[in-house]
């Protein structure tokens, strides 16, 4: 099970480097058990390794864009998987949901909500984007265009997806 902590600006995935299980709320406590620089160095191989496992254990996810803590509703996703993680994470749902996800293409002013519409048993994918300090998003339901701007990515979150339930990792 991924462990996702934020340190520096940015969100890794740390459950192959911690030794022992940590408790929710994991911090950088991790990585400050001595004042050197080793830290900083596997942090920086791990935003210098293509998104893939460092030797270490430490995968960089994406930039920290949210308030302040990881939201329950953002999950981690190997690209290698993604098809299949995702059927796993909407199988049995029988209400409209929705995680959001990070998006390797555009990492640093990016995420995606990946949503499931019950109606059409269908899953769906959105991109919301950074542009000049301004978070952007268009949902299409219905027929509908559902488009919201705000400073906020997680008050854009809750607008554009009041009508779904997050999924928590």
């Amino acid at each position: 099970m991924p462990i996702l902590t934020q340190i520096h600006k940015y969100i890794y995935e740390v459950a192959d480097y911690c030794s022992t299980p940590p408790r929710e709320g994991i911090t950088n406590v991790y990585f400050k058990n001595e004042h050197t620089n080793v830290q900083d160095e596997l942090l920086i191989e791990a935003q210098n390794n293509n998104f893939r496992k460092t030797l270490s254990g430490i995968s960089f996810v994406c930039p920290f864009f949210f308030k302040l803590r990881i939201p329950k509703y953002f999950h981690y996703i190997n690209e290698n998987n993604l098809e299949d993680e995702i059927i796993k994470i909407f199988s049995g749902k029988e209400n409209n949901c929705f995680i959001i996800r990070r998006n390797i293409n555009t990492n640093n002013k990016s995420l995606i909500i990946t949503y499931f519409i019950k109606n059409d048993n269908t899953i769906r994918h959105k991109y919301i984007i950074k542009v000049k300090n301004y978070w952007h998003g268009y949902l299409y339901i219905n027929n509908k265009v559902y488009g919201n701007e705000e400073k906020d990515v997680e008050i854009l979150i809750d607008k554009m997806m009041k009508d779904f339930a997050p999924i928590n990792r």
